[in-house]
């Protein structure tokens, strides 16, 4: 029986079960010190648990690390699904608009995270960028999902822009925009302080979304 994922727990807010109460905890840790820098001790105190928890629920340090990044692999391939299985579909019509519109679908998921707390959404954004830079044995657990992403959004660019961007650039381009993504989501709440916009509990998911569809139709021409 597959492991359930604690993270969405976590986003619906249920947290009474220990290892939700790991997970939780070790987000927050690895997300701010890295493997190196976490302590399993800091771990167990913040997820209100003795130490003896980690060993008993996940094995130790690397494991608990381990199935952190599996954890954040299938909360976000939940996501992702829908749109493998839509583009699947669209590669037989080859609809430029459609592959437009999809594309800005799939963006604009990643853009609505404001249901995701933003100790959890911070956490999972600085551990991915982490693997992704220095690319350690838990990058492996994200490649595949990555990859697959990177090529069904590369594939929608190809597609929308009547393959006047393809291949490498067309890759460029969809990572590109997922960083820029990324690092929205990162710094969100520092947007405010920075920009001093009127209102802190706006949203400005709309405007966000007008803004990389304007980008997205940059790309494509």
């Amino acid at each position: 029986m597959p492991e359930k994922n604690y993270i969405k727990e976590l986003v619906n807010g249920e947290c009474n079960d220990p290892k939700a109460r790991i997970i939780k905890a070790a987000l927050e840790e690895f997300g701010l010190r890295s493997f190196a820098g976490a302590r399993t001790r800091e771990i167990a105190a913040k997820a209100n648990l003795n130490h003896a928890a980690i060993s008993y629920y996940f094995g130790g340090k690397n494991e608990l690390y381990m199935e952190l990044a599996r954890q954040i692999r299938d909360f976000i391939k939940e996501f992702s699904i829908p749109y493998f299985e839509k583009f699947a579909q669209l590669q037989t019509s080859a609809d430029p608009i459609a592959a437009r519109n999809l594309a800005l679908e799939f963006l604009g998921n990643r853009l609505d995270s404001e249901h995701i707390p933003d100790y959890l959404l911070r956490s999972i954004i600085l551990i991915i960028t982490r693997e992704e830079l220095y690319q350690t044995q838990i990058f492996g657990v994200f490649e595949g999902l990555f990859r697959a992403e990177l090529e069904m959004l590369a594939g929608l660019i190809s597609i929308a822009s009547r393959g006047a961007v393809s291949g490498d650039r067309a890759r460029i381009a969809a990572q590109m925009m997922v960083g820029q993504i990324h690092m929205f989501n990162l710094s969100r709440s520092w947007l405010w302080r920075v920009a001093d916009l009127n209102d802190p509990h706006a949203d400005l998911n709309a405007e966000v979304k007008k803004i990389v569809g304007e980008l997205f139709d940059k790309f494509v021409k």
